[in-house]
């Protein structure tokens, strides 16, 4: 990739517990080895190898269109055949994301991985509250309860610095500054504290505050 001022990171809490007993003892969280990605026949990604121990983060720079946002959303098995066609290898917590069933991979997303879309304007569902974006994976990973779940949630915004956050969980998209915005689509991601944090430009919406 060209180097350029616009980084993808990935990253994990280096407060979270060492979550190896899921995957292979002393292998990276993310492993990518020699993945190509190609669209239409058209080599989006080409010979990619990068490892992301674990407790450890990386950035990757590149101009706009280098594919960056390409291999966040392939690390998180949005990407996969028949829309696209992968050669190589890569692996999250020891799970091959390329040939892992679609049903597994739904577990995987949000509790063991999680993403910070770039857009959060077009991420977020606009029917959807505040609250209900956030409760969604606590019920689906967490299994709490209604009421866990407003707590939980009103203290993720609070961590992300959002004022008022016990009236702004019942708020919609279009009610919130595209910071505010942002700031919920991080909360949605840290929501279950995932092992592996994916983040596509996360600041590019927000004030210096956070």
């Amino acid at each position: 990739m060209m180097l350029a001022p616009s980084p993808l990171a990935f990253g994990v809490d280096t407060d979270m517990p060492d979550p190896s007993a899921n995957g292979t003892p002393g292998a990276p969280l993310l492993s990518v080895e020699r993945f190509t990605l190609r669209r239409r026949g058209v080599a989006v990604l080409d010979d990619v190898t990068l490892d992301l121990p674990r407790g450890q983060s990386l950035a990757l720079i590149g101009e706009s269109g280098a594919g960056k946002s390409t291999l966040a959303f392939a690390a998180m098995g949005l990407l996969r055949p028949p829309e696209v066609e992968l050669e190589g290898a890569l692996h999250v917590g020891g799970t091959d994301i390329a040939s892992a069933p679609e049903k597994h991979l739904r577990t995987l997303r949000g509790s063991r991985m999680g993403l910070i879309f770039q857009d959060a304007t077009a991420a977020l569902n606009p029917c959807f509250t505040v609250l209900q974006h956030l409760a969604e994976p606590l019920r689906r990973h967490r299994g709490l309860s209604r009421a866990a779940c407003r707590e939980r949630a009103q203290a993720l915004l609070e961590s992300v610095g959002i004022a008022d956050p016990a009236r702004r969980l019942d708020a919609y998209p279009h009610e919130l500054s595209g910071g505010m915005q942002q700031r919920v689509m991080i909360a949605i991601a840290l929501a279950c504290e995932p092992e592996l944090l994916i983040a596509d430009e996360p600041t590019s919406a927000l004030d210096v505050t956070i």
